[in-house]
């Protein structure tokens, strides 16, 4: 790990701040446009992980930053929103993610964003600003209002820095006092096919909202794009569950790991993280869903159902590799921890 000290903090709308952070040691932090930070937080007796994606650019020497939204009863969020401040000290995990469309993009790029999933996108755009991209691009942002919508002001920074840029800001909500000049409304077939005609030959890079991803994906789909031009990015806690105590159901499988020498014995339907909670195994974890990667972990023996939302790729699982929080055993397995 690596430790961040604070240098910056700037209020980006009511309930969003961004966090500037230089390395402690005074070298520099390597990342790709896209990619994210998993920060340890020290809260209370508690140690809390998240993973934040980075918003600043990746070719800025000496500084990064990240864009964090206050939401309704998220612990770190509200931490950081009345507590982080410059000078406070922070460990972080190596960059991670493929989130990433690179500074030379192989075909026309169509950023889909909402809320705080507009950050990773920043990031690119920064960076191939930075770059003196001539890439096709088009940012579409949906936002609840005007008031709500993170770096409003860059986005036209943005386009100047980037000659072939388009950047279409969408509000979902809107009242006439408002001032709002701009499309309205929520994503959908139609307005997407008006605002991005051509969109179906662009690589999609979607983030923001679960549900908002979702949605998303069916659309594109069926406006003609194909599913491997689509990738998507989520850091949304999953709802946790209970602790593993006892088989439930009739289909036990043993959970062995290796290095600790531990086991247990587990239903079907309980993760490999679960179990490694319930054996005291220390994984890593973050995101909870399959999405980040962090809980990555090798699999020696055995079959399980692993179903991810974009956090190993299809390689690493021919390596034998899986994810902890969304893997469930169907056999016997032996993990390498």
């Amino acid at each position: 790990m690596v430790q961040l000290r604070c240098i910056s903090v700037r209020q980006e709308t009511p309930d969003a701040k961004t966090y500037s952070f230089r390395r402690e040691d005074g070298g520099r932090l390597i990342f790709d446009a896209g990619q994210f930070l998993t920060f340890v937080f020290p809260i209370g007796k508690d140690e809390h992980l998240r993973s934040y994606s980075i918003s600043s650019s990746a070719l800025a020497p000496g500084r990064l930053s990240i864009t964090v939204k206050r939401v309704q009863g998220g612990i770190v969020s509200h931490w950081l929103f009345d507590n982080m401040a410059p000078g406070m000290r922070v460990m972080v995990h190596p960059p991670a993610g493929r989130f990433c469309c690179g500074l030379e993009p192989a075909r026309p790029v169509l950023l889909l964003t909402a809320g705080s999933g507009i950050t990773p996108a920043a990031s690119m755009l920064r960076s191939l600003a930075d770059h003196g991209s001539e890439a096709d691009l088009v940012l579409v942002h949906f936002a609840n209002s005007g008031e709500q919508m993170i770096f409003a002001e860059e986005m036209g920074q943005w386009a100047r820095a980037l000659p072939r840029l388009r950047v279409i800001p969408v509000v979902t909500r809107h009242t006439p006092c408002s001032g709002w000049v701009g499309p309205v409304g929520r994503i959908s077939g139609g307005l997407l096919a008006a605002l991005v005609p051509d969109l179906a030959m662009r690589g999609v890079y979607c983030c923001g909202p679960s549900g908002f991803m979702k949605e998303a994906e069916v659309i594109l789909s069926q406006l003609g794009l194909p599913s491997d031009l689509f990738t998507t990015e989520s850091f949304e806690p999953a709802v946790e569950q209970e602790d593993v105590t006892s088989p439930s159901s009739d289909v036990v499988h043993m959970i062995q790991f290796a290095k600790s020498g531990r086991s247990v014995e587990v239903d079907a339907d309980t993760t490999v993280l679960k179990a490694a909670k319930s054996a005291k195994v220390h994984i890593q974890t973050s995101c909870g869903k399959g999405a980040c990667g962090t809980c990555r972990v090798k699999l020696l023996s055995g079959t399980v159902d692993i179903r991810h939302q974009g956090g190993i790729l299809r390689r690493e699982i021919d390596r034998g590799f899986i994810l902890a929080c969304c893997s469930r055993p169907t056999s016997d397995l032996v993990i390498e921890r």
